[in-house]
């Protein structure tokens, strides 16, 4: 278990380094992402979804604050917020430079969902991300791609809302990426608790036995 923990803290504490690639990364996601939603090209914002990096940042963070180690939390924090600032940033870009050449906004988006369903989905995208970022298993694909789908959309939405001026479109992502934000946390967190509880059974029948 301690050797788990041990090998869970280095790895979380390499997810909260912030360098070139990452920003790299940011960029490039938030840029397909951009004119992807502009266009409607589903190709584009699929690939856009593969390169985003949210989930290892978003995950060492909320292991390690588990874990108690608040200036790495910090740290962690404020990596998830410079990706956050830099792709809202590129979307302002992009979809001003569009805005120049096209006089057509994309349309409004509407909510299928409730609040209580987002919630539901991000819960469970929290509690896989976690559960396989915990684990040794290459799924680094996978988790990332669930983490964009919650939180990538919203947030280019929000740089078009802001273009546009489209102040209901603007809402609704702003409820959307916080009902996300929140459900992952509290999905992993979940996870989290669950395994130290599980922990404590096992020992507790090892010393019994």
């Amino acid at each position: 278990m301690k050797d788990l923990n041990i090998r869970l803290i280095r790895k979380a504490t390499k997810g909260t380094i912030l360098d070139a690639n990452l920003v790299l990364l940011a960029i490039a996601s938030a840029l397909l992402a951009s004119i992807g939603i502009y266009f409607g090209s589903s190709y584009l914002f699929l690939g856009s979804l593969l390169l985003s990096p949210f989930a290892n940042p978003l995950l060492s963070t909320i292991y390690l604050f588990k874990a108690k180690h608040y200036r790495l939390v910090l740290t962690g924090c404020k990596v998830i917020s410079v990706i956050s600032v830099v792709m809202l940033v590129v979307g302002l870009i992009v979809f001003m430079m569009l805005k120049n050449e096209y006089k057509f906004p994309p349309s409004p988006s509407e909510l299928i969902v409730t609040k209580e369903v987002i919630m539901l989905i991000s819960l469970v995208v929290g509690m896989i991300g976690m559960f396989l970022w915990c684990r040794k298993s290459q799924a680094d694909i996978i988790i990332g791609f669930l983490f964009s789908i919650a939180l990538l959309q919203p947030l280019i939405n929000i740089s078009a809302s802001l273009v546009f001026d489209d102040s209901i479109r603007l809402g609704a992502n702003f409820m959307v990426i916080t009902i996300n934000l929140l459900g992952i946390i509290i999905g992993a967190w979940l996870v989290l608790v669950s395994k130290k509880l599980l922990g404590k059974v096992r020992c507790n029948r090892k010393k019994n036995l």
